[in-house]
């Protein structure tokens, strides 16, 4: 067997490899919620019950030209599935990189949500990131607004909106599952503070 080992120390390295293109092509892509110990965490793999009127999504990667496409159509997908969705955060503590072709497809993904009447926000987003986002304008066409610190700070921009709406108490029976109830006057004094320093 020992003529053979080269043979198969080739096949697992491209087999490796494979797997390693595989992943950076499809990132997880994870739709957060309220975990009973209070953190935010994967809602499919703890089979938690999520908000109606806001997406907290996390992606597991970079952003760059092989993976864009897969970025964009997971959003699509999840919001076709959950028609009132108003505001998406996107935790964007995993996106180390991000290049042309990402930055193409998220202008795009922008103005495409808009025209739906839906506000694309950005948590952890790391300083090279923001760094892209204000060199191509993309801050501009955010809003200047949405980009925050924390998820806690986005989620708190987005609750707020929801509050002015009206629409969790027209259209949700129970408790938000994102754990937001908080004192309005509070809360807007807050989130008007913090979307100023974000």
């Amino acid at each position: 067997m020992a003529p053979h080992l080269d043979k198969g120390i080739l096949i697992g390295v491209m087999l490796s490899l494979g797997l390693f293109t595989w992943r950076r092509m499809r990132p997880h892509m994870a739709i957060l919620s309220r975990h009973a110990d209070d953190t935010l965490r994967d809602a499919a793999a703890h089979i938690l019950q999520t908000c109606d009127h806001i997406s907290i999504m996390r992606f597991d990667g970079a952003l760059y030209f092989a993976n864009a496409g897969y970025f964009e159509n997971q959003i699509l997908e999840k919001i076709a599935v959950k028609k009132d969705v108003k505001y998406i955060v996107i935790d964007a503590e995993s996106i180390n990189e991000i290049d042309a072709t990402g930055e193409e497809m998220l202008h795009e993904l922008i103005s495409r949500l808009d025209k739906q009447g839906i506000e694309l926000i950005f948590a952890r987003a790391k300083k090279p990131l923001i760094d892209v986002f204000r060199r191509t304008r993309l801050v501009d066409i955010l809003g200047g607004k949405t980009l925050f610190r924390t998820r806690t700070k986005a989620l708190r921009y987005c609750w707020q909106k929801v509050i002015d709406n009206d629409v969790c108490d027209k259209q949700c029976p129970g408790e938000c599952p994102l754990n937001f109830h908080e004192n309005p006057v509070v809360l807007e004094k807050t989130v008007i503070k913090e979307a100023e320093t974000a």
